[in-house]
């Protein structure tokens, strides 16, 4: 979503993988073959995409691709230029989409994930409307990691993606220390679960009534209705 950054205040950047089979979401490909696990990869960027024009805050959409800067088809329904996650880890990749998204003189900067489909939008208005008065927020997710992590430009602070053992689960926990050491008036939202695994595959569906009633805005709802081998487990 194309906004002048001179007027707007407030920008979520969407960390993504461009959604090719054996690519993303590997530990669903135990379960499930990797052409059905990229499409329904695909759907959590859609879904996630809708629900970030439905805050009508600005976004930057940054991909991870093997292939670096090559075109990635799968997302040209995304109605903005796509940006190239660079960096060494993911770490890197992070700090420096926040740094280059500063650069475009927004003042609050919010990051997420793309491993929640049916993230709220009401989740991303709380993050923007606490760091009016804190110094950061943070959304811990499930599984030791965070879904969620905002600052202002005055209160940036790339350590907090420096020399972090990714993908464990207390990543949440020594981010939080880093911030809190600073110290920060952090805000912490609520708990939410990342879709990685069978089980919170299990669990997401438990959540919407075991596929018994989809609502018609959620492309992975009905991807998942569709697939009816997948509602089944």
């Amino acid at each position: 979503m194309d906004f002048t950054p001179s007027k707007q205040r407030e920008c979520t950047i969407l960390f993504a993988k461009c959604p090719r089979p054996g690519a993303v979401k590997t530990r669903l490909s135990v379960d499930f073959l990797d052409k059905s696990v990229a499409e329904l990869y695909l759907c959590f960027i859609k879904d996630i995409t809708g629900t970030l024009k439905h805050t009508r805050i600005p976004y930057r959409v940054y991909v991870h691709s093997p292939g670096g800067a090559a075109q990635c088809q799968e997302l040209d329904f995304i109605p903005s230029p796509l940006n190239w996650q660079q960096g060494k880890d993911l770490g890197e990749r992070m700090k420096n989409a926040f740094v280059e998204t500063f650069r475009h003189e927004y003042k609050s900067v919010v990051i997420i994930g793309s491993d929640i489909p049916d993230l709220p939008a009401g989740i991303i208005r709380e993050a923007f409307q606490a760091l009016r008065v804190k110094d950061c927020v943070i959304g811990p997710a499930h599984d030791g990691g965070y879904y969620l992590l905002g600052f202002n430009v005055n209160t940036f602070r790339p350590e907090v993606f420096e020399q972090m053992k990714w993908s464990t689960n207390t990543v949440y926990e020594e981010t939080l220390h880093i911030l809190r050491s600073k110290p920060y008036d952090v805000h912490i939202l609520p708990v939410q679960r990342d879709i990685d695994t069978l089980d919170d595959l299990k669990d997401y569906l438990a959540r919407h009534g075991h596929g018994e009633s989809f609502h018609s805005g959620s492309h992975t709802l009905e991807f998942l209705s569709q697939n009816r081998m997948i509602l089944q487990v």
